[in-house]
């Protein structure tokens, strides 16, 4: 199977992969990543994760074992691995445990937060009129796409890249930032887009009994099919990072069926 599309976290033992779905196993970010709950979790398990070259194709990427413990999504990449665990359920007959963490359901509202994210990053070496011009003319976009969603969005993601591009070359080029750099800026804000409008796509069905772990004060948006909530008193970047998540999924992998609460609760559980 191909592994293009994968990167190995943590070799492991002999027992089936654990594979984690998120935009990039690689990229520099404030948010803990999938590296921070491989490095945890048991020995025996192989851990494998998503990177950016998954989502060049239209097509989820082939899973790059045959013989998958669990899979594990993470924000804008808990839809995928919904969709990539029913892959796993109808290719073996057994539908493999599911474990969400903070799912977003990404909508025109958040390609334009991701937009402000990535301009704040090029903002110094931009004029702050030049800066509040083009904020504002993303805003302006948005209006026309507040009703739409799944693939009727990437027009939207599209503009929004193409405005990341106007801002991020002239702000490169005048603190001499190597042309190569700029580019890899530039497409990986494009891609990550990209990745986003792909996530929307696809709805946030669990296949299969899930467990959804959520940060502190983060309330997930609805989630059909069977699932239980776990609430963590965590914050949202350090939740991959935290022992009560890893812990979580090691009894999840254990086969424990009984970690969080229904969703039909009112209860929650709080580690």
């Amino acid at each position: 199977m191909s592994t293009r599309a994968w990167r190995l976290l943590r070799a492991g033992g002999d027992a089936p992969a654990v594979l984690c779905v998120d935009y990039s196993q690689t990229q520099a970010r404030a948010e803990a990543t999938f590296h921070d709950l491989a490095a945890a979790l048991p020995a025996r398990y192989p851990v494998w994760g998503t990177d950016e070259g998954a989502w060049r194709d239209e097509d989820l990427p082939a899973e790059p074992v045959a013989e998958i413990a669990a899979i594990l999504g993470f924000c804008a990449g808990a839809s995928l691995a919904c969709a990539l665990a029913d892959r796993v359920a109808r290719r073996t007959g057994t539908p493999p445990p599911l474990v969400l963490f903070d799912p977003w359901a990404v909508t025109a509202a958040a390609l334009l937060h991701e937009f402000g994210r990535a301009v704040e990053g090029v903002a110094a070496g931009v004029a702050p009129e030049r800066l509040d011009a083009a904020k504002a003319e993303a805003r302006e976009l948005l209006s026309g796409y507040a009703d739409r969603s799944g693939p009727r969005l990437a027009p939207l993601a599209d503009a929004l890249a193409d405005h990341y591009a106007a801002l991020a070359r002239p702000a490169c080029a005048a603190q001499r930032v190597p042309e190569r750099i700029v580019d890899q800026l530039c497409a990986r804000t494009r891609g990550f887009l990209d990745y986003l409008v792909r996530s929307a796509s696809v709805p946030l069905r669990c296949p299969t009994p899930a467990l959804v772990v959520t940060a502190a004060g983060f309330e997930p948006p609805p989630v059909s099919g069977p699932h239980r909530v776990l609430h963590l008193d965590v914050d949202h970047p350090g939740l991959l990072a935290a022992p009560e998540a890893t812990a979580a999924v090691a009894r999840t992998l254990d086969g424990d069926a009984e970690v969080g609460q229904p969703r039909s609760e009112p209860s929650e559980v709080r580690w």
